[in-house]
């Protein structure tokens, strides 16, 4: 328990280190780089969350079981799901955070067409045709079909 306790303390003393050395940093750089390295920063924590949620959390209630005289079925088996699931969360928040990844996994699933565009028009007119159409010189769709 005390190393897992000296692991996560320091994880989170790191963790503020980073943030106060990047806070410092970001006030002399381009406002996209800014924008980029607080995106990176905040996958990171994410990133570092998910191990704890996931592995930390879990082994510690399985190693606590014994300690207190509980029946560690439940527990053994709470953990070998949190750990199984855990490589396939562990990269969703860079996925997910960062602009340009999530830009490029919408225009993905756009291109397979999973995702309708998000700027779609049923019709489009334009100035001209509208003025048109409301003079009645000319129709704004035509329609050349016969019947």
């Amino acid at each position: 328990m005390m190393i897992k306790g000296s692991s996560m303390g320091c994880v989170f003393g790191f963790g503020i280190l980073c943030y106060t050395n990047l806070s410092d940093q970001l006030a002399i750089v381009s406002s996209a780089a800014n924008s980029f390295q607080k995106q990176l920063f905040y996958s990171l924590v994410l990133q570092t969350l998910i191990p704890l949620v996931f592995m930390h959390l879990p082994m510690t209630v399985y190693l606590l079981c014994p300690m207190l005289n509980m029946d560690s079925d439940f527990a053994s088996l709470f953990v070998a799901s949190t750990i199984t699931v855990y490589p396939a969360i562990d990269p969703l928040p860079s996925f997910f955070i960062i602009k340009s990844f999530r830009e490029a996994i919408i225009s993905f699933f756009q291109d397979i067409q999973i995702i309708p565009p998000r700027n779609t028009m049923v019709g489009t007119y334009t100035m001209n045709s509208m003025r048109r159409d409301s003079n009645n010189e000319t129709p704004a769709v035509n329609n050349t079909s016969k019947l």
